[in-house]
């Protein structure tokens, strides 16, 4: 899949052939404009999935300079990211506005056209999907009360069970948390390539942006393990403490965001 740019052009070689999901200028009637530094966030947010950001970067370019590549971008930019019915109408007011076209840019863009027809004949006549999995939520807390029991300690064998149970779920959180770290730093330094200036291949373009995702989906499972597993580690570490005769409560805050994982824990006497 290729998104096209207003610098450079087919026949100047595969140095530009190739840029940040080849961005193609497309031969059209309309005079050429010069090249726009924004176009580069718009070609990094789209790739990365985040279609609102990248479209409006282009909508205001095009209400800029009335440049119609900026239309054409916007509907790879919606194909790219399965939202056919905002690609194909792109792509037709791109036909209405460019009507001359060499013979093999017109192919390509009806070629366009057609795909995303049947693909929204093919869904309006399939059984309805199943309703998309909710995004991650930035943040998420879990809050846990325990309070030991004051009728007398069970026996020492419980006790010394349910704290070796807690070190080991305190283990596996500690593993899940370094996890999702390391997932963590990994989407960052993809976007960094992303955004840097380059050329790549649109093959390289494409798994760089598959890793991405890859890295932010594991990112947020690891976060999800190591919530649940230190706030099991506290409970049972609590639960199996010999009882003094005294109530003893906990409250430990798991927090996982953007920016990582956190906590507070609490013990009350």
């Amino acid at each position: 899949m290729t998104i096209r740019s207003r610098s450079g052009s087919v026949g100047r070689g595969s140095l530009l052939a190739f840029t940040l999901l080849a961005w193609l200028r497309p031969a059209q009637a309309a005079p050429a404009h010069p090249a726009d530094p924004r176009e580069s966030k718009a070609r990094a947010a789209c790739a990365a999935g985040n279609v609102d950001k990248g479209i409006s970067i282009l909508e205001e370019i095009y209400e800029e300079t009335g440049d119609n590549n900026a239309l054409y971008n916007q509907g790879r930019c919606f194909q790219l990211n399965g939202r056919n019915k905002e690609a194909l109408d792109r792509f037709k007011e791109y036909r209405r506005r460019v009507p001359v076209l060499p013979a093999d840019e017109e192919a390509q863009v009806e070629g366009y056209i057609r795909e995303l027809t049947a693909n929204l004949a093919r869904s309006a006549n399939s059984a309805p999907a199943p309703a998309p999995a909710p995004a991650p939520a930035p943040a998420v807390d879990a809050v846990v009360v325990a309070t030991a029991p004051d009728q007398g300690a069970p026996p020492a064998e419980t006790h010394n069970g349910l704290r070796v149970a807690s070190g080991i779920l305190a283990g596996a959180g500690a593993a899940a948390l370094v996890t999702g770290v390391y997932f963590s730093l990994r989407v960052r330094s993809i976007q960094n390539e992303l955004e840097a200036p380059g050329t790549i291949t649109a093959a390289q373009w494409n798994s760089k942006v598959q890793d991405g995702k890859s890295a932010e989906r594991n990112q947020w499972v690891s976060y999800g393990v190591a919530a649940a597993a230190l706030t099991g580690s506290v409970v049972m570490y609590v639960v199996g403490r010999p009882a003094t005769g005294e109530d003893r409560r906990v409250s430990l805050s798991a927090a996982i965001g953007r920016d990582g994982a956190g906590g507070v824990l609490r013990f009350v006497f």
